[in-house]
């Protein structure tokens, strides 16, 4: 993975809840931001993600993508 590809994740066999939900919400197509080690709020590395998709709400009546950190251990690249 680097930064700027877009690639199509599917979670992983050991994946929380969370980032299932992410994925099947907001994917599966996402564009890499950043890749980190050491990610506090995850406690792991991670992976900083925007969606493909525009399917979260910008509280103006309008849709924007999602980002935010997936923990590397809970994603596999599928393309």
């Amino acid at each position: 993975m680097k930064v700027g590809e877009i690639l199509e994740f599917r979670p992983s066999k050991r994946a929380t809840r969370r980032t299932k939900n992410r994925i099947r919400e907001h994917g599966p197509s996402f564009e890499v931001l950043s890749i980190k080690e050491n990610v506090t709020c995850l406690g792991s590395p991670g992976i900083f993600l925007v969606a493909t998709t525009k399917n979260t709400s910008d509280f103006k009546g309008g849709k924007e993508s999602w980002t935010g950190w997936l923990p590397t251990k809970e994603i596999e690249v599928v393309k």
